[in-house]
């Protein structure tokens, strides 16, 4: 495994976690086999005969998620056997067993079989994510719905209406084939971006590229656009801060000098991907996340950027108006800024967004109602879904 993948593997759960808790299938637990035989504790036992009448329970191992401890039963019954996750209080987290694909209904089927290849895979209904809040210990968090979704045990996810949740990660020295994503290194710089490479991709055609510039304390990602482009149609690529000193995580780096250097290496990230994979350069979108939606002011609304972009996304930040930015960069331009009601950064946001306006900027302001900073994955998908097919009549590729 080289030192790129180890990097970006070892900071996945750490950005699943801070963002949203566990998506469906999005984090490998950390299983160890005990000792000794372990017993489940009695609210835990009868939260399984409760969801599984007339089961028994195999064995039970120790499992965790996010530093928060869990228990990890094989449950029988009349379906077959199963591996269930819950707390020592009772509450089930996931719920996992093998299905054949042909088992599936048949659009689903056929979905699957175009992104893994194989007979059986694993049905993931996930019933209660693991949610960390700033500094403070891991909880878990009911879902309203269970969410199922179905995939390889080390690969993508797609829920029952063929969205993609995730997909399979190919290290450096990979070919990255369509539908998955792999670690793009850029001549000359330390960290590794992220590239995913469409379901529906074909080479010798210029395909229109989303940049993704991640928040504080994650590593780059193809988040959240997989997601908003259901995997096909886009090139992502997941961004590092890999021109400034320590990878960005303890900021973007707002001073001159660091604002050239980082549009510098996302010039040069773009070029290894135009390279590599085929470019539309009059349909690249420049996106951030946080942190990231704060670099979108400083490396998109720049002087240097003009002309760059076809359009740019700023989520749970803001339009800023700082030393540097020149919003007249984006007139004509579509920008979608969206946050939460409950984000803290939603303040500037509001005070932002009509000086972009006035710029002449085409605004797309989305306030998502009960959502915090980082909105839930399936209520912001469809704003970004939406927005990207308003900004981009043409959608899919360009001959």
């Amino acid at each position: 495994m080289s030192a790129a993948i180890r990097f970006l593997t070892e900071t996945a759960l750490a950005w699943a976690t801070a963002a949203f808790g566990q998506p469906a299938g999005a984090g490998e637990t950390a299983s160890r086999k005990p000792e000794a035989e372990i017993s489940l504790p009695a609210a835990a036992a009868d939260a399984i005969r409760e969801a599984f009448p007339g089961s028994t329970v195999k064995q039970v191992r120790t499992d965790a998620q996010a530093g928060l401890p869990l228990f990890l039963a094989t449950v029988i019954d009349a379906r077959g056997e199963r591996e269930v996750s819950v707390s020592a209080a009772g509450v089930i987290v996931t719920v996992k067993r093998e299905i054949a694909v042909a088992d599936l209904p048949a659009a689903l089927a056929r979905a699957v079989r175009k992104l893994t290849a194989g007979d059986t895979l694993e049905e993931i209904e996930t019933r209660a994510e693991v949610a960390v809040a700033g500094n403070g210990p891991p909880l878990l968090r009911t879902l309203p719905t269970p969410r199922v979704s179905y995939g390889p045990p080390a690969g993508l996810d797609i829920d029952p209406d063929g969205r993609v949740w995730k997909t399979r990660r190919r290290d450096a020295d990979d070919e990255v084939r369509p539908g998955e994503e792999g670690v793009l290194e850029v001549p000359r710089y330390p960290l590794p971006c992220v590239v995913y490479l469409p379901s529906d991709y074909k080479a010798g055609v210029n395909w229109p590229l989303i940049l993704h510039l991640h928040g504080s304390g994650d590593s780059a990602t193809t988040w959240p656009w997989l997601w908003g482009t259901n995997g096909k149609g886009y090139i992502i690529l997941g961004l590092s801060y890999a021109a400034l000193e320590g990878g960005g995580g303890q900021g973007i780096g707002g001073d001159p000098a660091s604002v050239a250097a980082m549009i510098r290496f996302i010039e040069a990230a773009r070029e290894v991907v135009s390279r590599r994979y085929g470019i539309d350069q009059q349909r690249v979108f420049l996106s951030g996340t946080s942190m990231g939606g704060w670099g979108v002011n400083l490396y998109g609304f720049h002087r240097a950027a003009r002309d760059r972009y076809r359009g740019y996304c700023i989520l749970a930040a803001g339009p800023v108006n700082r030393k540097g930015v020149d919003f007249a960069v984006a007139r004509d331009r579509p920008v979608l800024v969206l946050n939460g009601a409950a984000d803290g950064n939603l303040p500037v946001a509001t005070q932002g967004v009509p000086l972009l306006e006035k710029a002449g900027a085409r605004v797309t302001a989305i306030v998502i109602p009960g959502a915090g900073h980082m909105p839930d994955p399936d209520t912001l998908w469809p704003h970004l879904a939406r927005w990207l097919a308003e900004a981009d009549p043409q959608g899919g590729v360009k001959p």
